[in-house]
């Protein structure tokens, strides 16, 4: 119905002069002709209400007339209609169908006008005015065949109009004329909504309409075009190019990629999927499934008042995504078919041949089983082959300002693209040098694989990053992407890359990546030093920076300074290292941390920072990271790990009343264990004796070199589980004393405290 009213106003928009209209109405009209005309919407017809208008030469539809006394005070069977005079006898037709309402527009508007001679047709309609209900058969009229449009009702230059085909007609389209253009995301959706679709073919439910754009001549060049998924694999983000020439026909579907993948899936191709507790890049990993449904599967009915178990926004019908190695056996009163088969009979007669095969001769089902497997078969036949189930807008415009406009806010309205994904668009349509969507999928692969993230790495961060690194706005809204910027950000494409490509190479090597990547945000923060500090040299990262640069990121993360007004938090970062840079090349970590302390975000370490560092479970994901505050460098470049110092099994209590602790203290002493504030980095020869050694033989066994290394109380008497709370005191001080002073003394901590020999 949506369709029907778009045409209509349209239509309307380029031969009448519009009126402003009710509110409960569509649209109302003044004709040239000095007709009136208003249009309403009810349910799944349209009202159009006119007056003053002869039924002799009215086109073909149920019409009612109401007498001057029937449409006083503008209420007629129970319809308001105040566009039309009060006291003026009034006509309306009810229009079922685009086709009638075309036929009615047509004759209505430009009938006299184009100056069709209608032939003499006597007036079916009895003399005496109808009642609302009572209009016999024989009142229907008949426009002349010769004043009927041959073709689809169109505007030339102004609206085409949509158009109505089936999905069997929609699938020969794909991939021959029918293309996406590089604006498109990939394919996303899962088999649980393609299944879905095919379940509303069924039912008859609409599906939305399409939007296609037909390349004008000569533009096949200006786009990047890439086929439709047939066989897709779950994760891929990639679409292979047409291969077309210059001179191929070309439509490129601006809304319903979508749709006419899930369809070009289920009908002929497969959706690949990986199983659980399997590592992607083993190839047993992969299950590649085509759709079935069961045929005699009795369809669920829509739930009524004696039975709401049913919800009507489930599937009614039973398919399912089957591996193709293994297709499903039928049992019982099952059916299980092949969905894409129903393409191999594509008339009334091999169709029939078909439910022969597959239902009349199939002696393992019931009648019952039968009956039904005959009726869905029957039906999936007809939403494929016969019901006109594929609506679609074709546009031709040459203008691509036009088209982008039109693809903008054909996607806009829902989730189904991000914003990310519209302004990739305007970027795709103006880069020349570079393929947008290509590079930027690239890139994001590689900083995929380099930093497995937690969450994923988007479209959105490569625009944020690109602009960021080019000290542009790096909001995501489209005042950010007016053409200067659009071009300053492919003049400075391989830079972009080569920075964010070399920072996940930094951070790697650093610790920060899958699970301790607490944020896909410091990666554009470190490649923009990283981009200021290498201006015109090989990207390279100093030792000391390195150092500096590790432990802010750890503070950043222990102290969560980026989980809110990111953008404020960018932009003085971002003002700091451009201003420090200035005849220098080292990281401003005190600078920054001034700057962060100005907007009340302190990286200094203070006593409440103290208490949760201390706190924190060894077995925390940030633990590692935490310690290794206290160590020159991170613990895996160090070879070594976390631990606690006194082990698990001396917590046991048999094990402290052997050694002397009373039980009155016994639950502060456990309260310790596997606590950071009991946390060491051992490497692999301190491990050996760390587990071969009784607590305290492997206590009085360190040396003082190693018990300054690990930051550990000097005083020996110390080491003893009944001394326990005194040691813990103890290196609280000593770990106060390293902490409180982090920042200052990044610079001296790769040289001042060396490994224990």
């Amino acid at each position: 119905m949506s369709e029907i009213v778009k045409m209509a106003e349209a239509w309307c928009a380029t031969r009448a002069r519009r009126v402003a209209p009710p509110s409960n109405y569509i649209a109302g009209f003044d004709m040239p002709n000095g007709r009136q005309i208003a249009l309403e919407r009810d349910r799944a017809q349209i009202y159009v209400w006119t007056e003053q208008v002869s039924l002799d030469d009215a086109p073909a539809a149920p019409a009612r007339a109401y007498a001057a006394e029937k449409s006083r005070n503008s209420n007629l069977n129970r319809k308001n209609c105040p566009r039309l005079r009060v006291g003026s006898p009034v006509l309306y037709w009810v229009f079922h169908t685009l086709d009638g309402l075309v036929r009615f527009l047509v004759w209505y508007g430009d009938f006299q006008q184009k100056g069709i001679v209608a032939e003499p047709q006597p007036a079916k309609a009895p003399q005496d005015l109808l009642e609302p209900g009572n209009t016999p058969a024989d009142s229907v009229v008949t426009l002349p065949t010769h004043a009927i449009p041959s073709s689809s009702f169109s505007i030339p230059g102004a609206y085409m109009g949509y158009q109505t085909t089936t999905v069997a007609e929609t699938l020969n389209r794909i991939n021959r004329e029918l293309f996406i253009p590089a604006i498109q995301r990939p394919y996303v959706w899962t088999p649980e909504q393609i299944i879905r679709l095919f379940d509303s073919l069924m039912r008859g439910y609409p599906i939305g309409a399409l939007m296609f754009w037909d390349l004008p001549p000569g533009s096949r060049d200006d786009w990047e075009i890439y086929r439709f998924v047939t066989h897709f694999r779950m994760g891929s983000i990639h679409n292979e190019p047409s291969g077309l020439s210059a001179d191929d026909r070309v439509s490129l579907v601006l809304d319903g990629q979508q749709r006419l993948t899930s369809l070009l899936i289920g009908l002929q191709g497969s959706y690949t999927v990986k199983r659980k507790h399997k590592r992607k890049a083993t190839e047993d990993a992969w299950d590649e499934k085509i759709l079935f449904i069961d045929l005699a599967h009795a369809p669920e009915m829509e739930a009524d008042e004696e039975n709401e178990e049913m919800s009507p926004i489930a599937e009614h019908y039973r398919f399912e995504f089957v591996d193709q190695t293994q297709p499903p056996v039928s049992k019982g009163d099952e059916l299980w078919f092949e969905v894409g088969l129903i393409l191999a009979a594509p008339t009334p007669e091999q169709r029939d041949v078909m439910v022969q095969n597959w239902v009349e001769a199939n002696l393992n089902l019931s009648e019952t089983g039968r009956a039904m497997a005959r009726a869905n078969l029957l039906r999936l036949w007809d939403a494929v082959w016969h019901d006109q189930a594929m609506a679609y807008f074709t546009e031709y415009s040459d203008s691509y300002d036009r088209v982008l406009d039109i693809f903008i806010r054909a996607n806009d309205g829902g989730t189904r693209l991000s914003r990310s994904d519209l302004l990739m668009s305007v970027i795709t349509l103006r880069w020349e040098r570079f393929n947008a969507r290509e590079e930027t999928e690239e890139l994001i692969d590689a900083l995929t694989e380099s930093l497995n993230p937690k969450r994923a790495i988007t479209r959105e961060f490569v625009l944020r990053a690109a602009l960021f690194l080019n000290d542009l706005d790096f909001s995501i809204k489209v005042q950010n992407f007016v053409p200067a910027n659009i071009r300053v950000l492919e003049q400075s494409w391989e830079r972009t890359k080569e920075v964010l490509r070399f920072t996940a190479g930094v951070l790697r090597e650093m610790g920060f990546y899958g699970d301790r990547l607490f944020s896909t945000n410091v990666v554009m923060l470190l490649a923009y030093y990283l981009h200021r500090s290498n201006p015109s040299a090989e990207l390279r990262l100093a030792d000391i920076d390195r150092q500096r640069i590790r432990r802010w990121l750890v503070l950043l993360d222990f102290k969560s300074l980026l989980s809110l007004q990111t953008g404020t938090t960018f932009t003085t970062y971002r003002n700091v290292v451009r201003r420090n840079l200035q005849g220098r090349s080292d990281f401003p970590l005190a600078e920054i941390a001034e700057g962060f302390g100005r907007m009340g975000r302190s990286l200094e370490f203070g006593e409440s920072d103290l208490r949760a560092w201390t706190s924190t479970p060894i077995e925390a994901s940030n633990a590692e990271a935490l310690l290794s505050l206290i160590y020159p460098d991170d613990l895996p470049n160090l070879r070594r790990r976390a631990l606690p110092f006194v082990q698990s099994r001396f917590f046991m209590p048999d094990e402290l009343h052997r050694a002397g602790v009373p039980d009155a203290l016994m639950p502060a002493v456990q309260g310790f264990a596997n606590k950071l504030i009991l946390g060491v980095a051992l490497d692999t020869r301190e491990q050996e004796s760390y587990f071969a050694l009784p607590f305290e033989q492997w206590a009085a066994s360190l040396s003082p070199e190693a018990r300054a290394f690990h930051c550990l109380p000097e005083d020996p008497a110390l080491y003893a589980l009944d001394r326990l709370p005194q040691w813990v005191s103890a290196r609280r001080a000593l770990l106060a004393q390293k902490l409180f002073g982090l920042l200052a003394a990044v610079d001296e901590s790769a040289d001042s405290i060396a490994e224990p020999a």
